[in-house]
């Protein structure tokens, strides 16, 4: 059995409304936490033989919504999710980092991956954070930066570090030196 969830980052265009009707038809409904300010809103469900957990999160701050499944039936669950709704593969992430020129683009692409950074060190997402992290537009640093603080890799104070450091905007300097200070 897997402690850690996996996490699966649902395509834009799928909105709350879907994601409740799948799940109507597959799992028993077990929690719902309201949205507030700053908190998300949380579908939790059990799959019928109580062998998977699944937290649906639709994050109205970031725009995003995504599932995180885990527990002996994860597997089978996160098959059914990947063939009945639209998600984002791992090739995909990558390629909105690295194709990304525009601010919105860049923005979206940070956000993107702080969902889909698993906990675990990972060399090619790694590249991806190190990508945003030098474009041009201090916007995209920033979130890049956010992407980072999300995903806490030690082996990101080696990005942080001449950030926090050198770059020209004060901001992404003072957040990029939070950081470093956080993974010490």
């Amino acid at each position: 059995m897997t402690t850690q969830a996996r996490r699966l980052l649902l395509k834009d265009g799928v909105g709350t409304d879907v994601v409740r009707q799948f799940a109507a038809g597959q799992w028993f409904l077990w929690n719902r936490i309201e949205p507030l300010e700053h908190q998300p809103l949380v579908y939790e469900w059990a799959t019928p033989a109580s062998d998977c957990r699944i937290r649906y999160v639709d994050d109205h701050r970031l725009g995003l919504r995504w599932f995180d499944v885990e527990g002996p039936g994860a597997a089978a669950t996160i098959e059914l999710v990947r063939r009945s709704l639209p998600v984002y593969e791992r090739a995909e992430i990558i390629a909105l980092c690295s194709d990304a020129k525009t601010e919105a683009e860049g923005i979206w692409a940070a956000y993107k991956l702080a969902v889909t950074a698993e906990a675990t060190f990972d060399a090619e997402l790694f590249g991806c954070f190190g990508d945003l992290a030098n474009h041009r537009d201090a916007s995209v640093r920033r979130a890049a930066v956010y992407a980072m603080e999300q995903a806490r890799w030690r082996e990101f104070a080696g990005i942080a570090e001449p950030m926090a450091e050198d770059d020209p905007s004060e901001d992404v300097r003072a957040r990029a030196a939070a950081l470093v200070r956080a993974l010490q």
